[in-house]
Formats: C-alpha cells, structure tokens, sequence
C-alpha cells in the first residue's frame, strides 16, 4: 500500500459514521458518531431525527466550551510533539534513519500500519470507549505512537532538508487555517458529505493506480494537500461551535476531536512530502 492510500484511508475510516446522511433506518448513528446539529428556537435547523436533542457543545457555557477547546488542542499539542519529534529525529540523526528506512527493515512500518488499522477497527465497533476514561486514553496512546512509527519511516525515506521543509510548511498552514476557522463567518461544517466524497475518491483512485502500475504522482499530492486543508477548517469549526454553526461536536468526545485533527495534520504532512520532497 502506498504512502497516498493508507493516508487517506486513516482519516475516511475515522469520519466515515460521522458522516452518514440522516435517514428513516439509521437510528442515530450520526449521532453516536460525536456530531449533534445545533437547535436555536428562534427558527434555526430543528431536529428532525431525535424527539429530545441530546447535548451539544453550543447547550453548555462559554466556560465548558472553552475547556473542551483547550483540552483537545492540548491533547493534539501531545500528539503533534511526540509525532514529529520523533521524524525529525528519522530525518536528521543518520543511524536512526538508516535504521527506520522501510526499504532496509519493513517491520518498524508494518507493526505501526497493524497497530494504526486494529486502535480503528477498536473505535468503530466500540464507539463508546472513546469516551470511558482511561480507555479513551489508551487508544489515543496505541493510535499515536502507531502512527509516529509509520511517519518516521515514511521520512526515513526522504533527505533531511525536504522533511524539514515539509515539517515548516505543515504547520505555517495549519496555523493560518486555524486562525481562518475562528474568525471567518463562513461555516464549513455542512462540508462533511462533500469531503467524505472526494476522500473516497482519491481512495479509490490510489488503489486502481496501484493495480494498474501507474503510480499517484504529483496532481495527486496537490488535491490531497486542498483536501486536507479543507478538513482542518471543517474539524476546527465542528470543535470550536457556535451558533452560527451548523453542526458541532459533543464535549464528550474530545479525544475523538484531537484524532481527527491529528489525522488531518499527518496526512497533510505526507501529502506535502510527496509533493516537494527527494527521496534518498
């Protein structure tokens, strides 16, 4: 599996229930998915798929919303750190990288893929764990550092300058984006279904190419770039709230909010490698 497939299929395997259309037989599964749609009584977006809304982040104080804000980008800032100290590391200390190159050893990339897809398979057969302290910690534990050992070998494979570079650019972008998310008064989170859309899409596409032998190449990386970007305004907004939001997520689920933030982030990162970086 390339470098395109397994990062596209992280995040659509994490979004995938959370982005189910509403209908007669679905039975709350959006819902369950951390995602409550917000209800103002002066003729907003009414329920229509549940007799009593349940909690939203918009239901509680200005206090609660901005510790659950404050709580998932601390969790993010943990996971972030670890992550990409850990590929700086496979970048620039020369042992290291010559140790973690999936090209000279394929077990440090194969047990963190192992690892990445069951800590998901877990999430989407016991929703609920994600938000049982510690269970939910424990998870993200698993999910993280799985995911630090497929990125460090990913980088492994590049110079140091390109990873680097790639590092530098991922989080210039992150940041303005989110200063974007907060301030901008267009609302993105009725984007989920469009996203999940061209996410499948570019799944799709990176499995036909590898059956086929013709590779992903560089239009690839950009669109994966675009995508990504969009999803980081998307799940920045659904965190943040508001009421001029349409959809937002629950204060429970805020280690389900830092993940799908990571994988935003990561699959960015990768995609941004692809596009501008030397392999070794």
């Amino acid at each position: 599996m390339d470098q395109g497939t397994y990062a596209s299929a992280r995040r659509e395997e994490v979004d995938i229930e959370a982005n189910k259309p509403l209908g007669h037989g679905q039975d709350r599964s959006y819902q369950d998915a951390g995602y409550e749609q917000a209800y103002h009584g002066d003729g907003g977006y009414a329920p229509t798929y549940e007799d009593e809304p349940g909690p939203t982040l918009d239901s509680y104080d200005i206090i609660v919303r901005q510790g659950f804000v404050r709580k998932v980008f601390g969790i993010l800032t943990l996971q972030l750190g670890v992550t990409f100290s850990f590929v700086l590391l496979c970048a620039l200390h020369k042992p290291t990288r010559e140790y973690m190159n999936p090209e000279v050893r394929t077990w440090p990339f194969t047990l963190g893929m192992i690892l990445t897809f069951g800590s998901l398979i877990g999430m989407m057969c016991c929703g609920n764990v994600m938000r049982v302290y510690p269970t939910n910690y424990i998870f993200l534990t698993v999910f993280t550092l799985a995911e630090t050992l497929m990125l460090g070998s990913t980088s492994a494979m590049y110079d140091a300058q390109s990873v680097s570079m790639a590092c530098g650019t991922t989080f210039a972008i992150v940041a303005a984006l989110t200063v974007f998310a907060m301030q901008t008064k267009y609302d993105f989170t009725g984007m989920g279904p469009y996203l999940l859309c061209a996410l499948w899409g570019m799944v799709m596409y990176s499995f036909i190419a590898m059956f086929i032998g013709g590779g992903t190449g560089t239009l690839y990386a950009f669109f994966g770039t675009i995508l990504f970007s969009f999803y980081i305004v998307y799940d920045t907004q659904i965190i943040v709230g508001g009421k001029h939001r349409k959809y937002q997520i629950g204060v429970d689920d805020y280690v389900f909010a830092a993940m799908a933030l990571y994988l935003d982030i990561i699959n960015l990162f990768l995609y941004l490698l692809q596009l501008f970086g030397n392999r070794n």
